[in-house]
């Protein structure tokens, strides 16, 4: 059995990253995999959620870090995230180092007072018996990335994917590739299910990801093609541009926003 840990990177709460990951769990689940979430909240997580993150990761063949685009990158308390774990782990990293050294120096003097006195035979049986390092633990937790939003064009999603990878690069866990979706504004925050047609493409490229993920495979050439592929594309474009604009609408009047209001009016 894979376990797959599924990381929530949007601050807000009912977001499209939910309903996206839930989507990619359920998928994962129907497959056999062991699936656990972690949401990165508003507030960004304390000390001891970070502690229980970091020794959490170690249980997890597989990572998938999920987050929406804002201003054509991470929120800010994603990235903020990302950098506090490479940091405590650099920290840690760094501390190990120095204790290392410290105990080389002691072993290397034990070892001129005392194995100087042993036959031939034993000191080399000695160095026989070291074990040899663990290559899958030492490697950490297989990384993926899912960068989603409401732009269709590819190319809006791409520093935010290059940022997970320099990331996943930084902590020396292998890089997998990343889901990217486009025009996911029209989820609104529903399960794929109930979007119908406009959730087509991202349901198609999920559920062709999560085949992968659960073998730990680096995500495919075809399955990339199909996640990058525009949800409005069977529709006329008159049609998708009035799906665009009433949610664009829908935001504002939600927020108490006047779209029709112009800058430095009152100043005038």
């Amino acid at each position: 059995m894979t376990d797959v840990l599924l990381i929530n990177g949007s601050p807000r709460a009912g977001s499209n990253t939910r309903a996206i990951i839930t989507y990619l769990e359920d998928r994962l689940t129907d497959l056999g995999a062991a699936v656990d979430q972690f949401h990165i909240t508003a507030r960004g997580p304390s000390d001891e959620e970070l502690e229980r993150f970091l020794a959490a990761t170690r249980h997890y063949e597989s990572i998938v870090f999920a987050s929406p685009l804002y201003f054509d990158g991470l929120p800010a308390v994603t990235q903020a995230f990302l950098e506090r774990v490479h940091r405590i782990l650099v920290e840690r990293s760094l501390a190990g180092e120095a204790a290392t050294a410290v105990n080389s120096i002691d072993t290397a003097r034990i070892r001129r007072r005392v194995g100087s006195r042993l036959p031939l035979a034993e000191r080399e049986k000695g160095r026989r018996a070291r074990p040899a390092p663990d290559p899958v633990s030492a490697a950490g937790p297989l990384f993926y990335g899912l960068i989603h939003s409401g732009f269709v064009e590819p190319a809006q999603r791409r520093p935010a994917i290059w940022t997970l990878e320099l990331f996943a690069r930084a902590m020396q866990w292998p890089w997998r590739g990343a889901i990217s979706l486009g025009g996911t504004s029209p989820i609104d925050g529903r399960p794929l299910d109930e979007v119908g047609r406009l959730a087509a493409v991202a349901r198609e490229g999920l559920a062709l990801a999560s085949r992968e993920i659960v073998c730990g495979r680096p995500l495919s050439t075809d399955t990339l093609l199909v996640c990058d592929r525009s949800p409005f594309a069977l529709l006329p474009r008159s049609v998708a541009m009035g799906v665009i604009n009433a949610r664009t609408r829908s935001y504002a009047r939600k927020k108490g926003i006047d779209v029709s209001a112009r800058p430095y009016s009152g100043c005038m």
